[in-house]
């Protein structure tokens, strides 16, 4: 088993900046794979 984490900011400010850059590199790579994955946010 593999895990990659992804961290993000989910403010709409950080959408596309270096703040989101793990969480969309982790969209990337899943979709290269035709891999789906889950999106857990903090509680």
């Amino acid at each position: 088993m593999k895990i990659i984490v992804g961290l993000g900011n989910p403010e709409e400010k950080y959408l596309k900046t270096f703040h989101n850059m793990g969480y969309i590199a982790v969209g990337d790579v899943a979709a290269e794979l035709n891999v789906k994955f889950k999106k857990k946010e903090c509680e």
